[in-house]
């Protein structure tokens, strides 16, 4: 049906009524991705340009902008504001305490450098008990012993990959062994604090990105590099009352240097490649 409207013409009376709308979602869209690129402060070419905007509508096509599906999105940018800008515009913003942000990178290596991301279960959360992932470009980890700890065995109450809410509270913990493989019990644990162990690789240096992404109430996907390494029977057991930190805040969380992070509800297949492919396009860019 073609409707043409004339400008100043008036229906007749008992005319039905027709809704034309101007704002279609193309165009909601680019009013979206303009004020994603007007809160970047740092200065980008333009290659870096085109990257950052194929990652947004790629990102955008999946559904993963909406705060429904995700609560954070950040990637590695030119500077330390802009790689802490989390690309879901849901009012959520990390906070950095030490560490520092360089070349694409974030060197949390210090005793109280750490990432402070968000609580799930404060407020209104794409992040829910039975739907829940979190994904961490490493760059390098470095695994140590803890105090108090039988050598290459870790507590789970701290992280291996120095991932976790504050203590006393329930946990968010990734064990990691040092290869391809999580140790035996690793992926989202969301229950109180545990005070047994894994036993643990040696010191490792590896630059993967690692993804835990539930898939159902008991099992989740512990994914990396974009290949399914292991699905572990861990039941959801609470969500996280505090606030997910990635980093070492204590002694006991291992040294890390991460790229992009993403957390919030889980990943639909097309979802998980979707990531993968912006993640890996950001870092070819932007990590020097």
């Amino acid at each position: 049906m073609r409707v043409e409207v004339i400008p100043g013409a008036v229906a007749s009376t008992g005319a039905p009524s027709i809704s034309v709308s101007l704002a279609t979602p193309a165009v909601v869209a680019k009013g979206e991705i303009k004020g994603f690129l007007d809160r970047l402060t740092g200065t980008y070419d333009a290659l870096q340009l085109a990257i950052i905007k194929d990652a947004w509508w790629t990102l955008k096509n999946a559904g993963m902008l909406e705060a429904t599906q995700s609560d954070m999105i950040l990637m590695p940018m030119v500077n330390q504001a802009d790689s802490l800008l989390n690309w879901v515009n849901n009012g959520l913003t990390p906070t950095l305490t030490g560490g520092a942000w360089a070349g694409g990178k974030l060197s949390l290596d210090g005793i109280d450098d750490y990432l402070s991301l968000f609580n799930p279960s404060s407020g209104t959360r794409a992040w829910a008990l039975a739907s829940d992932h979190i994904g961490i470009d490493i760059r390098t980890i470095a695994q140590e012993n803890p105090a108090g700890s039988a050598d290459g065995n870790i507590p789970l109450q701290r992280s291996v990959l120095g991932v976790g809410t504050t203590s006393g509270g329930n946990l968010y913990y990734i064990p990691y062994n040092g290869s391809s493989t999580p140790a035996g019990s690793a992926g989202m644990r969301n229950n109180a604090a545990s005070t047994a162990s894994v036993t643990s690789g040696s010191s490792a240096a590896r630059a993967v990105d690692t993804l835990f992404n539930r898939i159902d109430a008991s099992s989740v996907e512990a994914i990396f590099e974009g290949t399914l390494r292991q699905t572990v029977s861990q039941t959801a057991a609470a969500v996280p009352t505090n606030t997910i930190q990635i980093g070492r805040n204590g002694s006991e969380y291992s040294k890390l240097t991460i790229g992009a992070v993403t957390a919030g509800a889980k990943l639909s297949t097309a979802q998980k490649a979707a990531r993968l492919r912006v993640i890996q396009n950001m870092r070819k860019k932007f990590e020097v």
